[in-house]
């Protein structure tokens, strides 16, 4: 995959929002698009999910305007200084982004098709989560303009403390979404993008999502009525998730340059979650630097030990579980780490999965098989396994385990923060397990 080629695609795509937010602030309304014509691209919700990257471009260029007005208190001095990510009511998937100001701060949806990307802002305030201050595993809950809560992965709660359920907060926000939102050149831009990525991509796995066997996981439930059985409920009977707060994904187009460097991206994505979870001078080391720098911090041991440079892996190089041992243990002594374990390579089946992760200290460094067999969209791939669940069917008691992992894949409308493995298929994978 050309890593340029592809933040091409995503720049176009900024602009084209960006060109989307000034339309809106200077003219109101747009006429809305056409109903699409026989053979153009179709495009779904996931298509028009706003990158957490270009929030803080979309807010500074909304701050920008407001301050050529003259009517905030805004001035060309007034930068964003951090992103919040807040999720829709499931807690899984990003809602908006809170983009903190040198004074003040915007909300940004993260749909695009909505009737407004700007959801909030004040020019000297701040954002409603700023009264009570996160514990480190709690996320925001954000469903529509002032309509927060907070969620440690099990409740949730106002904040206010009052505890709510979950399946019964409103959702305005998700509501009003429609393409008919959507100004027209954006659209086409969209579609454009994609009818690129296709054709560039022919097999295409990537488009299917949670239908077929073989397709990206990103809901379990979805998944399991739509592949396995659409009878009986689906319900979960056990799981475990101790790294959700800590989880790193840096993924192949947030580097430039790299060719199918992905076992060196899952021990970056091992490294940083270690840094994010532990307190040690090294995982404070590590948690100080961004995961581009982690990367290319431990780049070059691909040459030290022998093992052919990441930026020709795609040409017969790589990694697998055997070959990954000798670099996981320099990365770690790189940063001063020395007292954690290996295990030798275990089969990926559900029952290892749910054992391995029973300890809170462990993380799976799993190498995916591209066998006929094995049914997953990766193919041969190197990833990072960091909680599972496991579902029944009330109907016909066929249960499913399912491994949710750190990829380091970027595709085109697919949620990179919430993507699972069913074990059913990894027939032939194996991992290792790192253990702190």
């Amino acid at each position: 995959m050309k890593k340029n080629y592809l933040k091409k695609r995503v720049m176009s795509l900024l602009l084209a929002l960006v060109m989307m937010l000034c339309v809106t602030l200077s003219a109101g309304a747009t006429e809305a698009p056409s109903s699409t014509p026989e053979g153009e691209i179709e495009l779904g919700e996931n298509d028009f999910i706003v990158p957490e990257a270009a929030a803080a471009y979309i807010a500074e260029f909304f701050v920008e305007d407001m301050a050529g007005s003259g009517n905030t208190k805004w001035n060309s001095e007034t930068k964003a200084v951090n992103t919040v990510v807040m999720y829709d009511e499931t807690g899984l998937a990003p809602s908006a982004y809170a983009v903190e100001l040198t004074e003040g701060y915007v909300v940004v949806s993260a749909y695009a098709d909505v009737p407004s990307l700007i959801l909030e802002w004040a020019d000297d305030g701040e954002p409603v989560y700023s009264e009570a201050p996160l514990e480190a595993d709690e996320d925001i809950i954000y469903t529509s303009p002032l309509d927060y809560y907070v969620t440690d992965g099990e409740t949730v709660e106002t904040f206010q403390g009052e505890e709510v359920d979950a399946e019964e907060i409103p959702t305005p926000l998700q509501d009003c979404r429609s393409e008919e939102n959507v100004n027209p050149d954006l659209r086409e831009n969209i579609a454009e993008e994609k009818a690129a990525w296709l054709e560039e991509h022919p097999l295409a796995a990537y488009a299917a999502v949670n239908t077929e066997p073989d397709a990206y996981i990103t809901d379990v439930f979805a998944y399991a009525k739509l592949v396995h059985d659409s009878e009986g409920k689906w319900e979960c009977t056990a799981w475990k998730n101790d790294w959700e707060q800590y989880k790193y994904n840096l993924r192949d187009i947030d580097l430039s340059g790299y060719r199918e460097a992905c076992g060196p991206i899952a021990i970056t994505n091992i490294l940083k979650m270690y840094g994010k979870r532990y307190s040690s001078t090294p995982a404070m080391t590590l948690n100080r630097m961004s995961g581009s720098e982690v990367f290319h911090s431990i780049e070059g041991l691909t040459r030290k030990l022998g093992f052919i440079d990441v930026r020709y892996w795609s040409n017969g190089g790589g990694l697998d579980t055997f070959t990954a041992i000798e670099y996981i243990q320099a990365a770690f002594k790189k940063y001063g780490k020395n007292d954690f374990e290996l295990s030798s390579p275990k089969i990926a089946n559900a029952a290892n999965v749910q054992n391995t992760l029973a300890y809170s200290n462990k993380l799976l460094f799993l190498k995916l098989s591209s066998q006929e067999e094995d049914l997953h969209s990766y193919g041969s791939h190197l990833v990072v396994g960091y909680a599972y669940n496991t579902i029944k069917n009330s109907a016909s008691r066929d249960s499913k385990t399912f491994l949710k992992i750190c990829d380091g894949r970027y595709e085109y409308g697919v949620n990179s923060e919430n993507r699972f493995i069913n074990t059913y298929f990894m027939i032939n994978s194996e991992y290792m397990e790192v253990v702190f």
